[in-house]
């Protein structure tokens, strides 16, 4: 989970022992939760990505995408 200058890249490496994991961040004025998880027990890829239950193409969180939001959730499964 990485900012860049288009957005905030989420992008999860891990054990492929790990059902997952959640993490909670600021970006830009937003708290994001950010629930990663990993039924396939793979260490790297995403399969589906969504914002507040809304699907997200890709693995990248634009600003205009948060629009303001004071806290949003973001689940990402791995695939």
């Amino acid at each position: 989970i990485r900012p860049t200058l288009q957005g905030l890249l989420i992008d999860p490496s891990i054990p492929s022992a790990w059902e997952g994991y959640t993490v909670t961040r600021r970006w830009r004025g937003t708290e994001l939760t950010i629930k990663v998880k990993n039924p396939g027990h793979i260490q790297h890829g995403v399969a589906e990505m969504k914002l507040n239950g809304e699907s997200v193409s890709g693995k990248l969180v634009r600003p205009e995408m948060l629009n303001g939001m004071k806290n949003a959730a973001i689940t990402v499964v791995m695939g």
